[in-house]
């Protein structure tokens, strides 16, 4: 058993090492959405795509200032707060959108799907969202 448990810890020292595909899931909350303001600022992107329903784009679009290219939104850096402060606004009424949101920056993808927050990344850079 013990051979097994050291064998095992050396495989994910060594995943860990190159940097492995990570993912982290959390309930959206304010602690997940400073977490993701937080991400924006350490990647320090300069801007974001978003992917989302049809049916929703419209009013995402008004919302972030986002300018439309090929059916996908993009944010300036400028905007960043204006995507976080919407979640939070949805967060604070208990309103849960039933369209999956995804915005993807710097290598990594951000799932919301009603009451979760998905990041999606390489482990170096989803490490510092554990704390």
């Amino acid at each position: 058993m013990n051979y097994l448990s050291s064998v095992l810890a050396k495989h994910v020292a060594s995943l860990k090492e190159l940097d492995f595909p990570h993912e982290i899931q959390m309930q959206i909350n304010e602690e997940s959405l400073n977490k993701l303001s937080n991400l924006f600022e350490k990647e320090n992107a300069s801007e974001l795509l978003i992917e989302c329903d049809d049916l929703i784009k419209p009013i995402l679009q008004d919302e972030f200032k986002a300018e439309l290219k090929n059916q996908q939104l993009f944010v300036s850096k400028q905007n960043f707060p204006r995507i976080i402060n919407f979640f939070k606004g949805l967060f604070s009424q208990n309103i849960k959108s039933k369209e999956r949101i995804k915005i993807i920056f710097s290598g990594i993808s951000v799932y919301i799907i009603e009451n979760s927050i998905i990041f999606k990344g390489p482990y170096s850079k989803l490490l510092f969202l554990q704390n």
